[in-house]
């Protein structure tokens, strides 16, 4: 019986197997800017349509005062006389009512009044030739009315001291407070006030039986000692200038005419208010001041940091891609 022979090994003939691989690393600079590319487009939407809603709001605490001047008539209801035409000052002064505002509605109390240069002197708008109380009170966003906390009268329409936000190249309803009712201003083209370009509306309001009221009859050349008359307005050209954004009158001019009548067809008896009127170069520089201020905030959240932000994230998107496709050196 034969002795086992010894077996031999044989070796792979292709030599050393290879090294298994090292895991491999991510670059903490490419794990960064993905992170910050998500943060920055997340960010991008958000301004928009989040942030510059919540900011796009009618400020429940204005306090602006708008000056007109021009000339014309007026009648004093303090000497019941028809004034020579003369300088006329009409100052509208509107303040916020904190109070009677909340986040989605702002009450604005108004105060106009017509003045003679004799009644202007006097600093007191109960002795001025005409006064008049309002207090509007609308949706901060839509700018349209909200028939609540003593709004007085019943506002309608579209707009009124302000304009919508964003406004569009149409018609707008707007509320004439002699008139006591809307008119439809029509869109003119773009203009400027001080270098800030705008868009203009205007209108021409036929006369309209706005009330009646009771006079004394020598008052109107008739021979009774009372009578009722009817009261009609009408308005020769009523122009705004507007700023699109931001829904600010930059500019206005009124011609406003109140008469008393008989009848309808009857000529005008007496007038109570015939002006030509145009914004101050003060009031207009300080309108532009506040369509600048807020437009240049709302352009900011609602168009140039979205930009910014989402082209940088796409940037930080790229880099970080780059950076971890590179594979790490041997």
């Amino acid at each position: 019986m034969s002795a086992p022979t010894s077996q031999t090994l044989e070796q792979p003939s292709q030599g050393r197997p290879d090294p298994v691989p090292a895991p491999r690393r991510l670059s903490r600079t490419g794990l960064t800017l993905t992170g910050l590319a998500a943060f920055l487009l997340v960010v991008a939407p958000l301004l928009h349509w989040y942030v510059l809603p919540a900011i796009r709001k009618t400020p429940i605490d204005s306090n602006i005062t708008l000056v007109f001047t021009g000339s014309g008539t007026v009648f004093d209801t303090k000497t019941a006389a028809v004034s020579p035409v003369q300088q006329l000052t009409l100052t509208r002064h509107v303040v916020g009512n904190i109070a009677e505002s909340s986040s989605t509605r702002v009450a604005l109390d108004i105060s106009t009044q017509i003045d003679t240069e004799a009644t202007l002197a006097l600093h007191d708008p109960r002795r001025s030739a005409q006064w008049t109380v309002e207090r509007w009170v609308t949706d901060r966003r839509t700018n349209l009315p909200v028939h609540s906390n003593g709004e007085t009268p019943f506002f309608s329409g579209e707009a009124y001291l302000k304009f919508p936000f964003g406004l569009a190249k149409r018609p707008y309803v707007y509320w004439d407070s002699t008139l006591g009712g809307t008119v439809t201003l029509d869109y003119q083209g773009t203009a400027s006030v001080n270098g800030r370009p705008g868009y203009r509306y205007g209108a021409v309001v036929g006369a309209t039986k706005v009330g009646t009221q009771q006079v004394p009859g020598k008052l109107i050349g008739l021979p009774h000692s009372q009578l009722v008359v009817d009261r009609y307005y009408a308005n020769r050209g009523f122009s705004v200038i507007v700023d699109p954004v931001t829904g600010t009158v930059m500019d206005a001019r009124t011609q406003p005419l109140v008469t008393l009548r008989v009848s309808a067809d009857g000529p005008d008896l007496l007038t109570l208010l015939g002006a030509d009127l145009s914004m101050t170069a003060e009031s207009r520089a300080g309108q532009v001041r506040t369509a600048t201020d807020s437009g240049r905030k709302l352009t900011l959240v609602g168009g140039t940091l979205p930009i910014i932000a989402g082209a940088a994230g796409l940037v930080c998107l790229l880099a970080a891609g780059a950076l971890l496709r590179r594979r790490p050196a041997r």
